[in-house]
């Protein structure tokens, strides 16, 4: 009985000390992170680590696959990178280099080793990073905000204009091109001094820049303006459509229209 119980507790030692000794590979990160989203950088720099049960066991050489989708992945298809086995302890900062990867490539990868005995571990578990946008043309999205300072005539002589020296009127404005015609939900004007902001004045949107068929978002042309707190004043856009937004001023709380400086912000949705 008792040879058969050490037969036993030896054979399973056996088993054991297999097992331990086997190498893996785990904590992939690719540019210090996990499995990280929207990469800028051309060559991602990958690491992983090896673990094993033996004592003083070492990388001595690894094999990274890259694919576009996990099945190919799992399947070994790997259409973006494969290493090859290269005779390497490197296991941080491993540049990949692959196929050039474009804006917005999910690339999905894996890595195996061998041990200083010359043994292949498993593959890792998989892990996947995707890329950023690399390019300027690259970016396709359109602002739906436009900011723009309103700044005397001697300053941006372009887009602001003061009325004639012969004429009645008195008066300034200046245009807001928002690019293409969006519903305003509210327009906000600045300034810097309380002491320059306009007290008679008109907000309008247009669909053209020659204001023909203008609407009016805020008017008070015929009557002063005293500002609500400090600071940026709103006035509802209403949903009005419009490209061209016009702030005219006939009167700030300086003498001369336009004097001093004004933006402007519109708030407005895609309808």
């Amino acid at each position: 009985m008792n040879r058969t119980i050490s037969l036993l507790v030896a054979l399973n030692a056996c088993a054991w000390s297999g097992i331990a000794g086997a190498a893996s590979v785990t904590g992939l990160r690719c540019e210090y992170r996990k499995e990280p989203l929207g990469l800028d950088v051309a060559r991602p720099r990958l690491s992983w680590m090896m673990n094993s049960g033996r004592r003083g066991d070492f990388q001595s050489a690894y094999q990274v696959l890259v694919a576009r989708t996990p099945e190919k992945l799992s399947l070994g298809q790997e259409d973006l990178w494969d290493s090859g086995k290269v005779e390497s302890r490197d296991s941080i900062h491993v540049p990949y280099s692959g196929v050039p990867l474009d804006s917005r490539t999910r690339c999905y990868w894996k890595v195996r080793v061998w041990d200083n005995g010359g043994k292949a571990s498993p593959w890792s578990a998989a892990s996947f990073w995707t890329m950023g946008l690399l390019k300027p043309e690259d970016w396709k999205a359109h602002w739906i905000t436009a900011s723009r300072w309103f700044v005397p005539p001697a300053l941006r002589p372009r887009g602001f204009v003061t009325a004639p020296s012969d004429s009645p009127d008195t008066y300034a404005w200046a245009d807001v091109d928002l690019g293409t015609c969006l519903a305003a939900d509210a327009v906000q004007l600045y300034s810097p001094e309380a002491a320059s902001f306009p007290v008679r004045f008109k907000i309008e949107g247009s669909d053209t820049l020659d204001f023909d068929r203008a609407k009016t978002i805020a008017d008070w042309s015929a009557r002063d303006y005293h500002m609500a707190g400090g600071g940026p004043q709103d006035f509802a856009g209403h949903g009005i459509r419009a490209r061209y937004v016009r702030l005219t001023i006939a009167r700030s709380s300086e003498t001369a229209p336009g004097s001093g400086q004004y933006g402007s912000i519109v708030r407005s949705e895609e309808r």
